[in-house]
């Protein structure tokens, strides 16, 4: 028995949502009837009232009596968030909706946070164009109804059984359970100018047996990549190529999207992010800019050509992906290869400006956040020994990733965490060096967080006896993070120790935007409660 989402604005739509659960149960699945309404009064109960939504999101009550537009945002976020916890708890196995303008937009975008693959079902008379179902790159079928499914007739009620009959279709035949092979696999951006530098890497990275595959394209191949790291396919992500940044920052005729890179910076996958071709600014010849008249270009074909980007916009373009970069939660390392960005602008090439290019290096170094490698190359970004660098920094932070949450899962409040809430504490966790003889945690007094050993032994006391003897893997100050009471032993380091500490403001901070941690919290609790 599947488990389907029934999405509706069930003030306007609840008979027809109800219309659409029944033939679902009548197939043997479970139903999760979710109120996505804004307004006015729900015809029939919900399961997940709009408040609901609003509040596992963290969002105010009083968010949706703002402007109709930005609350149909805002709850089109928060369902996003609700249908991801429920996908990430074993809680969802498609969904299906039926409506407008306004439903179709609020559960097109939030299907933006879930897994490509996941089924999902509309039942609109609007055409998937006119709902913006191609701009959120997601796999939604479209069952066409020639009247808006408002009401129960015998024109809507056959294309919501056909709309009941296609998602359960979908889950018995096991359309949810896509996204995992025999290889992990690494998407990377590539364009033009840079495709033999970047196909260096790909080999390095099939060798280490990962499945590689590249998104070319001006602006839409970043947009599609992006689709697949939001569906968590990717095991990681080599951003080689960002062209499209060049030309949204400058005003180019391929711009990068306003959430370029943020697919990879909110799941935590690892990544390896390089400025390559942001020499480059794509211009349509007949309507170039008055303000770049006198710059230097290139042919480009097809009615293109290229534009060098200035120091001042290199220093911009270097800012915007530092910030984006900032903004991972996993590992992330940036590869600066300092003899050129692209074909063009290596020495003796048109393009070659070092000016421009000590800006755009310096635009990154400078707004780059604590906690983000930087390697930086002497070489160009088609050399083999840039490709190596590229090749192993991913490699080192995909295994980075592996170990730190594998560490992190010996808490038992995590055991059961989506990789994106590991990423998050990962990020979260500070690296501590304890000499020989130091104390890391005092009985009777409560720890600062959780402590995880990686390198060295450490001693367990009770009343000043020791109890035991520790090494790397060991946990301590579990209880004292979850339940806020003083430790009942004492640890001491006997030779120099490496430890990684949550402390308890970030714990808290991770309970607040994940409410499944909290459940998961406090049904540990009362476990222990009854076994007491």
């Amino acid at each position: 028995m599947a488990t389907i989402a029934v999405l509706g604005t069930l003030d306007t739509k609840g008979v027809v949502h109800q219309y659409l659960s029944d033939c679902i149960k009548r197939r043997g699945h479970r139903t999760i009837l979710v109120d996505i309404g804004l307004r006015g009064t729900p015809q029939i109960r919900p399961d997940f009232a709009r408040e609901e939504v609003l509040l596992r999101a963290g969002r105010p009550l009083g968010a949706l009596h703002e402007e109709r537009s930005r609350a149909a945002a805002v709850m089109s976020e928060s369902l996003g968030q609700l249908l991801l916890q429920l996908f990430l708890g074993g809680g969802l196995d498609g969904l299906v909706t039926a409506g407008g303008m306004c439903a179709g937009r609020i559960v097109g975008n939030a299907l933006g946070m879930l897994p490509f693959g996941l089924p999902s079902v509309l039942v609109s008379h609007l055409s998937g164009e006119k709902l913006g179902l191609k701009r959120v790159f997601k796999d939604m079928v479209l069952v066409p109804s020639l009247l808006e499914p408002d009401s129960l007739n015998r024109v809507v009620r056959p294309a919501l059984i056909r709309a009941a009959g296609a998602v359960c279709g979908m889950v018995e035949f096991g359309a949810a359970g896509a996204a995992k092979t025999d290889r992990p696999l690494v998407v990377a951006s590539q364009f033009g100018q840079l495709d033999s530098g970047v196909s260096r890497s790909y080999g390095l990275l099939q060798d280490a047996g990962m499945d590689v595959h590249p998104f070319t394209g001006k602006g839409l191949g970043g947009r599609l990549m992006d689709a697949v790291v939001g569906g968590r396919f990717a095991n990681g992500v080599l951003d080689f190529c960002l062209s499209d940044v060049a030309d949204a920052v400058v005003g180019g005729a391929f711009p990068a999207a306003p959430d370029r890179m943020g697919a990879t910076a909110r799941t935590g996958v690892p990544c390896v992010v390089v400025p390559g071709g942001t020499d480059v600014v794509h211009l349509r010849g007949d309507s170039i800019p008055k303000s770049f008249v006198g710059r230097h270009f290139l042919d480009a074909g097809d009615g293109l050509v290229m534009m060098r980007t200035s120091p001042q916009e290199c220093v911009r373009i270097g800012e915007w992906i530092a910030t984006k970069v900032n903004a991972c939660i996993g590992p992330a390392t940036v590869c600066l290869p300092l003899r050129g960005v692209s074909e063009y602008s290596v020495p003796g090439q048109a393009f070659h400006d070092p000016e421009a290019d000590r800006a755009l290096f310096d635009g990154v170094r400078q707004k780059l956040r604590t906690g983000v490698r930087l390697q930086q190359v002497k070489a160009t970004i088609e050399d083999a020994p840039f490709a190596m660098a590229c090749a192993e920094a991913l490699l080192e932070n995909i295994a980075q990733r592996d170990q730190d949450h594998s560490l992190i899962r010996r808490v038992e409040v995590f055991k059961l965490a989506s990789e994106t809430l590991l990423s998050e504490a990962s990020r979260m966790l500070e690296r501590l060096f304890i000499e020989a003889g130091a104390f890391v945690q005092q009985q009777g007094v409560e720890a600062d967080g959780f402590y995880l050993l990686l390198q060295g032994r450490a001693e367990i006391l009770r009343n000043g006896e020791r109890v035991t003897q520790v090494g790397p893997g060991a946990v301590f100050g579990e209880n004292s993070l979850m339940f806020g009471v003083p430790d009942a032993e004492s640890v001491r380091a006997q030779e120099p120790c490496e430890l990684l500490l949550l402390r308890h403001g970030s714990f808290e901070r991770l309970l607040d935007r994940h409410p499944d941690l909290e459940e998961r919290l406090a049904a540990i609790i009362q476990a222990r409660l009854r076994r007491s």
